[in-house]
């Protein structure tokens, strides 16, 4: 074998993760998970604003800093060459302007509803959280689930961001808040980055406190 094709093998070989690299992933999406679901009793516990920043800046930094496949990273294969770049930064928007033209739509059909009546006081915190939760869901747990198939990471993290709502907005968001993640799966895995589902979901926070 040449060193040309032997590079890569190597190459993946490397990315597969290490008992201590499975801990501290499975650590990480057990922390991110449990402080989602227990957002009710924490707020309540100290001023809320300042729990909300704490929680969500802890989520976007397990969000973005751990390691996930370099096949499935914020980058993902494109980023490997200069011309390939470029086309990754369009297919970004591109998937991204879909997510936003399908949450507006969304909106326009069932109407003005507010799941958080206060939150117009927290703009920042609703921008902050999405762009946290998205790193959380859609580039963390969703790159822990792609190895078993695009299908399984869809569903999988979608069912996940869902449930972690329960708590905080009752068993009737379930079904929206799972139809929006199979959304942002599906941005995903289309654009190759987690970026385009974190761009769509801003614009549905805002547009449920606009």
């Amino acid at each position: 074998m040449s060193a040309t094709l032997a590079r890569p093998v190597r190459a993946v070989r490397a990315e597969r993760p290490s008992r201590a690299d499975a801990g501290l992933v499975g650590g990480a999406l057990a922390v991110g998970i449990a402080a989602l679901w227990l957002r009710p009793t924490l707020t309540a516990l100290a001023d809320a604003p300042l729990v909300l920043a704490v929680l969500f800046g802890g989520l976007l930094a397990l969000g973005l800093t751990v390691r996930v496949p370099a096949a499935h990273s914020v980058l993902g294969a494109y980023a490997r060459h200069n011309d390939a770049e470029s086309h990754r930064v369009r297919n970004v928007a591109a998937v991204a302007a879909v997510g936003v033209a399908t949450v507006w739509s969304a909106q326009l059909l069932v109407g003005h509803v507010h799941t958080a009546p206060l939150a117009g006081r927290f703009v920042f915190l609703d921008i902050v959280a999405a762009i946290a939760e998205e790193a959380f869901f859609r580039r963390l747990l969703y790159g822990v689930l792609r190895p078993y198939g695009a299908p399984i990471a869809i569903v999988g993290s979608a069912a996940l961001f869902a449930a972690v709502h329960l708590t905080t907005y009752g068993a009737w968001v379930l079904p929206l808040d799972f139809a929006v993640g199979l959304l942002f799966g599906w941005q995903r895995e289309a654009s190759g980055s987690w970026l385009s589902p974190a761009i769509a979901h801003v614009v549905a926070n805002l547009l449920v406190v606009w």
